[in-house]
């Protein structure tokens, strides 16, 4: 490995924007958003086809893509979001490549690196503690909305008890539930905002509680604003770390996309702009989750939106929506693995689905099928055969797993011309339509669902957003990633179902409105066989099995 300071010269970052962690990690100051535009820098944004379990190689690719413009003696820099301790234990893994295309230091960036998520996890639950402070210091009943953040899955805290085992100061004793750290309402702030002053004022408009006469409780309120600001000082600056050819990535905040927006900061991208002839980031799981939002969500905030958007693919799961291939954590359906050309064409259906929700924002569209070890040669022909038929700009097969950024040149020629096209991008709705109009706009054009189905208790959020003049936010839909329907069971591209808003939440602070579809929920459980069981540590404190 370079030594980090090395990787910021390379891209014109001096070390006066540095805060060194070690010798391969550092923090880059926000003071390098004063430097100037970087030429006329391409953006490129990887999305993907619906993902397995075990995840396509989304962020493979956007590393690949990384690795070659860079090989080609094109500055790139790849921006991504940052490893949670929650799929690492659990069953997804860091995300952190894979063969040639890997980022280094693993141990260090899958464990914490500058330990962002931890400060998110301390400011978030220092707000949950002060308003309940609050409320029991002034005897105030209210109903809290705020609810406390843990950093790892743990099914059994989706529905607890608070307030029952503190003797005589009991007050308000409560059911509550924690959400994982990654679908905080501070770690979207932090990912969405572009400087300290944009983070005081989102976090203090955050709303936590409503009292019975309808008044609104905030950060503001509670005068914790500023501690919860100051727990979050370093966590606002990108980490800068580097690939397995020495060259940068940016690593910034880790909202899922499935129950949060999916995509890395704002900060980071606007840094990168200024360093590199071409910035690639990834949002996370299928265009009907992290690309969608990166649309209605992080793009306007950006204030730019991509010149190409690339889906990736792979055998393994164009097979996989094709046929009932039993996959968990302790069993993988050893038929995935075998030829199937007839579950391959059926669930190419969800590719073509998802290439349709890619275009309906108006970029150039790029497929990228990352080629794993156990495909067939048949299977990719017909692969080839049923792409040519699609309307997308090009395609590219990817080799970059065994090649490394050689095996992503043709991919990365191919992105590079689709950047040169003009588009024209393209929200799905108004943020003056009402709130329900939206969530039927995605429901349909992106998901396909016939109509929409809301329970009493997201019609009665839905009220209190009206009531509050709230409703002039985009949408970020809480839903499962392993379908385009709200149900994970159902496969391919389904058809006349009906998408279920089982409740509704408000981020004001992080400005957006996040609907809950079917039974999806915001703190993950483990799995049967858990990848923790892998990670081995040995007596001298050397780490494996990340």
């Amino acid at each position: 490995m370079k030594k980090i300071t090395e990787v910021a010269k390379d891209i014109s970052l001096d070390k006066r924007f540095l805060t060194v962690f070690g010798d391969y990690a550092a923090k880059i100051s926000l003071d390098a958003l004063k430097k100037k535009e970087y030429r006329r820098s391409k953006y490129v944004l990887v999305s993907g086809m619906t993902p397995t379990i075990f995840g396509e190689g989304k962020t493979f690719t956007a590393l690949s893509i990384s690795e070659a413009f860079n090989y080609s003696k094109k500055k790139s820099i790849c921006c991504l979001r940052q490893p949670s301790l929650g799929p690492l234990f659990g069953l997804k893994g860091p995300s952190l490549g894979g063969g040639k295309i890997t980022l280094f230091p693993p141990d260090k960036i899958s464990l914490g690196l500058t330990a962002d998520s931890f400060y998110i996890n301390c400011a978030h639950n220092l707000i949950a503690s002060v308003l309940d402070n609050w409320l029991f210091r002034n005897k105030v009943e209210a109903q809290v909305l705020f609810k406390r953040a843990v950093e790892v899955n743990d099914r059994f805290l989706r529905e607890v008890k608070i307030g029952y085992g503190a003797g005589n100061f009991s007050f308000y004793p409560r059911k509550d539930n924690f959400i994982i750290t990654s679908a905080s309402e501070i770690m979207a702030i932090v990912s969405l905002v572009k400087n300290f002053s944009e983070l005081k004022k989102s976090i203090s408009r955050i709303i936590l509680a409503y009292q019975k006469n309808g008044k609104l409780i905030t950060p503001a309120d509670l005068g914790v604003v500023d501690a919860a600001c100051a727990l979050l000082a370093d966590t606002l600056k990108p980490n800068l770390v580097q690939t397995v050819r020495g060259n940068p990535v940016f690593i910034h905040t880790g909202p899922f996309a499935n129950i949060a927006h999916g995509n890395s900061s704002v900060i980071s991208d606007l840094i990168a702009f200024r360093c590199a002839d071409f910035v690639v980031t990834e949002a996370g799981f299928g265009v009907d989750c992290g690309a969608e939002k990166f649309f209605h969500i992080k793009a306007p905030r950006l204030g730019r939106y991509p010149n190409c958007l690339v889906v990736t693919a792979s055998i393994r799961a164009l097979k996989y929506q094709g046929r009932e291939y039993k996959l968990t954590s302790k069993y993988i359906d050893p038929r995935i693995f075998k030829e199937d050309l007839a579950a391959l064409e059926r669930g190419f259906a969800n590719l073509r689905k998802q290439i349709a929700n890619a275009r309906l924002f108006g970029v150039p569209v790029v497929v990228a099928l990352n080629q794993f070890s156990t495909d067939k040669s048949n299977e990719i022909k017909l692969f080839r055969r049923l792409i040519k038929k699609e309307s997308v700009y090009d395609y590219a097969i990817l080799h970059s797993f065994k090649e490394g950024a050689r095996g992503a040149l043709e991919l990365a020629q191919k992105v590079k011309s689709a950047c040169k096209q003009k588009g024209k991008p393209t929200p799905l709705y108004k943020l003056s339509d009402s709130l329900e109009d939206k969530i039927e706009a995605v429901a349909a054009k992106v998901y396909g669902a016939k109509k929409v189905s809301y329970s009493p208790k997201s019609k009665e959020m839905a009220s209190f957003i009206q009531k509050h003049k709230l409703n002039n936010l985009p949408l970020c839909i809480a839903k499962t990633h392993l379908s385009l329907s709200d149900d994970p069971n159902l496969k391919g591209f389904p058809q006349g179902f009906t998408l279920k808003i089982r409740d509704i939440g408000i981020a004001r602070g992080a400005g957006f409105i996040y609907p809950l579809a079917g039974k999806i929920n915001l703190l993950p459980g483990l799995p049967r066989e858990p990848r923790f069981v892998k990670i081995k540590m040995s007596d001298n404190g050397k780490i494996t099995g990340l």
